[in-house]
């Protein structure tokens, strides 16, 4: 089981990072760094261009703040 900041539980980690509950910022970086599968073609599309800019050299950045 898997208890997020805000206190919600989910069966697992993988779990967490599918849910379709997550802020679109999170879901950017979940993909980015690759424990997100995309959940549909918008993500898919972003996580192909995500990937194609690295591929070609390129650094994605992020608004994420930790």
């Amino acid at each position: 089981m898997y208890i997020d900041a805000d206190g919600n539980k989910y069966e697992s980690y993988k779990d967490y990072v599918d849910s379709p509950d997550l802020d679109p910022e999170t879901v950017y970086f979940k993909l980015l760094s690759g424990v997100r599968t995309p959940q549909n073609d918008e993500e898919r599309k972003i996580k192909a261009e995500m990937d194609e800019i690295i591929a070609n050299g390129g650094i994605v950045e992020t608004n994420i703040n930790f």
